[in-house]
């Protein structure tokens, strides 16, 4: 999984000391592709992450009132986690 989590990286806008600390500090993917199997099971984990993986980037570039990087560098796996919950939570609302 780790393997999509870098493309998807590789491929949207998202900046670069972000990624590495993403990259770096992997411990979330786990937590995210658990939290996915848990809470949408027989769905398609990998699109899940994906898309966990694109929120994330558009957090980096799109918090206010500063740009989200920086909570991503100091905090990688709450940050990561944080998204992918409210992702997740989303995604399950519509689904009832």
């Amino acid at each position: 999984m780790n393997k999509i989590v870098k493309k998807v990286f590789d491929n949207v806008m998202i900046d670069d000391e972000a990624k590495k600390s993403l990259l770096c500090n992997h411990n979330w993917i786990g937590c995210v592709i658990m939290q996915v199997k848990n809470r949408l099971p027989n769905e398609n984990v990998e699109k899940h992450l994906i898309n966990v993986c694109v929120n994330i980037a558009n957090y980096s570039n799109n918090n206010y009132p500063y740009p989200g990087y920086y909570d991503i560098i100091n905090s990688p796996n709450t940050i990561a986690i944080n998204v992918a919950t409210k992702y997740i939570d989303y995604v399950c609302s519509k689904r009832k």
